[in-house]
């Protein structure tokens, strides 16, 4: 249905009324999004099992599959780059299933604990994998039983430092690891521990060079209990989404590498990167929280107990009271900008009543094109919710600045990242290729001074990035390693001197079975009406000949697709081969007819060198463009696709780049 308030779209993925685990951490969700995993009794009175579910059609496609209920069902997921693997704890060790088509799965060993030990839960809270795959939090054995492992090197045996989590799952809360890697997290949940009393939230540094684990944990928060979401932004730093429980009823963003031991709560607040990032109006507005694991959105379930079935905000025949803002809603917030993007009521109801299940929890997706959420949808069910997970659809790119909100003190104002040196300037990308399972970044240095260069990817975006590796000084490649087949995987990186880095290159994007790359470079990435500027493109195939359809897109800024009735904020030009504008609401939903591609025949040759057109397409700066960032896009797709109707998913390599404009 469409919520008839915010205009999104809301489906409905369960029918069961099966009381679900979903939970903060993404692992409910495959590695694109497309699946979610609903714990059902497979059509029986008492037996526990897991089914996936479609999230597009709602139909469940692989039924009765083991759980690992005898030890945690909440633990178990999805593997967050092999959309068909996901893994539950068993007594011999955690297992991995593999999904197969026509609803058939295979089931293996994955992991055996050392000596026999036995598995234990992490907390049903946060993901045990890394957004890249690879590295695994594991906890087995006598303490300490926390243990982590590289993917990659898993002869190599666990890491230094093991934790003992007696403190944090045994104490009632949870371990975890950071979307990037760097940190392991959890929450310290001890009676009278921290300034509240509540808890403390703590993180410990990895050293993957030494394998280890730092000795001892660092105290980052202390005015809340331990409902939050962690998250890596884009502005370098690692932050809990968590509330503060005292001052005002709010919702913060908290950097986990500050010392927040001993402070109060004023204390706590100001330190670096700390932000209020939603005042509520009513302390009963605070929920459940959850994160994407590769970019900045957080999202909130306002849960507003006092709205019951026959009492306290409704009347006698249930009808809900006085309404405010915020009040139980699914809330996007984008953490390093401030956008809000408020998406729907969740018309959960009685969620104080003792029904838990009630309450709506809430998963983003690994990626965060999907938000699910638990909901009683308004019916009471006699003492016994009638609970289902609802999902919907979220584009990263949309939301609206919210308003700002008083609060008793001013947080420091946050520090981002140094800022680039003159000396240093951004890489430009050559491209990528494909070989085997890894692929091979290459670019060209546009500095003489650098110590290294930083590389990011992400999975088939152009936002969401997370660290992958660096090189050392005048290097023009980097080789990624253990990437999933049939994946496409962008990339982008910067040249850094210490402290400092430059701009960020353009980005580029391939797959390891896909020989061909294409990038994308700017002449200039800041502009004023009348400036001239040229898109350069680079193509490399160094595999057999390729026939591809070739596009050309320009993705414009919030305020100019606004004025040109994009509703949701994320225009796309499509340039077609005589350069001719035709402006598309947004590109999933664009008409075939406007994605006229420049060459239906764009014939990559065999062993082709990288190749540059210096002049692809030329500009001169218009003044009626709004200031703002736009992205210069080129992708390929395989020829027929135009003619058969073109669909996004049938890119299988693009490169990109970026220019700010101001008046």
């Amino acid at each position: 249905y469409v919520d008839p308030v915010f205009g999104q779209t809301v489906r409905r993925l369960t029918t069961d009324h099966v009381h679900d685990d979903i939970y903060a951490r993404n692992m409910w969700w495959n590695a694109d999004g497309t699946r979610f995993l609903h714990r059902s009794t497979n059509g029986t009175a008492f037996a526990d099992f897991w089914d996936v579910i479609d999230v597009a059609t709602g139909t469940v496609t692989h039924k009765g599959l083991p759980n690992g209920g005898a030890i945690s069902a909440g633990d178990g997921g999805f593997d967050p780059v092999d959309g068909n693997a996901l893994y539950y704890f068993a007594s011999d060790g955690i297992h991995k299933i593999t999904l197969n088509p026509g609803g058939t799965w295979s089931d293996a060993v994955y992991f055996t604990p050392p000596g026999g030990a036995g598995l234990k839960p992490l907390g049903s809270t946060l993901n045990w994998f890394d957004a890249s795959g690879r590295y695994m939090l594991v906890r087995y054995g006598e303490e300490p039983s926390v243990h982590l492992y590289d993917r990659n090197n898993m002869g190599a045996g666990p890491y230094g430092n093991p934790i003992d989590g007696s403190n944090y799952v045994g104490s009632g809360s949870y371990i975890g690891i950071t979307p990037d890697g760097k940190y392991l997290v959890g929450y310290d949940s001890r009676s009278g521990v921290g300034f509240g009393k509540m808890g403390q939230g703590v993180s410990w540094s990895l050293d993957h060079g030494n394998r280890t684990i730092a000795g001892s944990p660092n105290i980052f928060w202390s005015v809340c209990g331990d409902h939050g979401s962690f998250l890596s932004a884009s502005d370098g730093r690692n932050y809990m989404i968590v509330y503060d429980c005292y001052g005002q009823a709010g919702l913060w963003r908290v950097d986990i590498t500050n010392n927040a031991n001993g402070l109060n709560e004023s204390q706590q607040q100001q330190l670096p990167g700390n932000q209020l990032l939603i005042g509520f109006t009513t302390w009963s507005d605070f929920g459940h929280v959850s994160t994407m694991a590769t970019g900045d959105w957080a999202f909130v379930a306002t849960e507003d107990g006092g709205d019951t079935f026959n009492s306290g905000s409704a009347d006698g025949s249930g009808n809900i009271g006085a309404w405010h803002a915020f009040r139980q809603e699914i809330v996007a917030i984008n953490v390093v900008s401030g956008q809000i993007q408020r998406l729907a009521h969740h018309r959960s109801r009685s969620i104080n009543d003792g029904t838990y299940y009630s309450q709506p929890r809430l998963s983003a997706s690994w990626r965060g094109n999907v938000v699910g959420f638990a909901s009683n949808f308004g019916q009471a069910g006699g003492g016994s919710p009638v609970v289902d997970i609802y999902a919907i659809p979220f584009g990263a790119s949309g939301g609206v600045t919210a308003p700002p909100v008083s609060t008793p003190s001013t947080p420091t104002p946050v520090t981002q990242q140094p800022q680039p040196t003159a000396p240093l300037k951004a890489p430009s990308l050559g491209g990528v290729e494909g070989e085997g399972a890894q692929v091979t970044v290459r670019w060209q240095r546009n500095s003489t001074s650098e110590s290294g260069f930083a590389i990011e990817r992400s999975p088939v975006s152009l936002e969401g990035f997370v660290p992958v590796g660096t090189t050392g000084p005048g290097a023009t490649a980097f080789t990624d390693t253990g990437i999933a087949a049939g994946t496409i995987y962008c990339y982008r990186a910067r040249a850094f001197d210490g402290a400092a880095f430059s701009d960020y290159s353009g980005v580029a994007c391939g797959s390891a079975e896909s020989s061909v790359s294409l990038a994308v470079s700017l002449s200039r990435h800041t502009v004023k009406p009348g400036d001239a500027g040229q898109v350069s493109l680079t193509a490399t195939n160094p595999g057999p000949a390729v026939d591809m359809e070739l596009y050309f897109a320009i993705v414009v800024p919030f305020a100019l697709s606004t004025t040109l009735g994009c509703p949701a904020g994320d225009g796309v030009y499509f340039l077609a081969d005589d350069f001719a504008t035709v402006l598309t609401p947004c590109l999933i939903t664009a008409p075939a007819s406007s994605l006229k591609p420049l060459s239906l025949h764009k014939m990559f040759g065999s062993g082709m060198s990288p190749t540059t057109d210096p002049a692809f397409f030329s500009f001169t700066w218009p003044s009626w463009a709004p200031d703002g960032t736009y992205v210069f896009i080129v992708f390929a797709a395989p020829t027929g696709t135009y003619d058969a109707g073109f669909d996004v998913g049938a890119i299988t390599v693009l490169g990109s780049d970026w220019l700010t404009s101001s008046h």
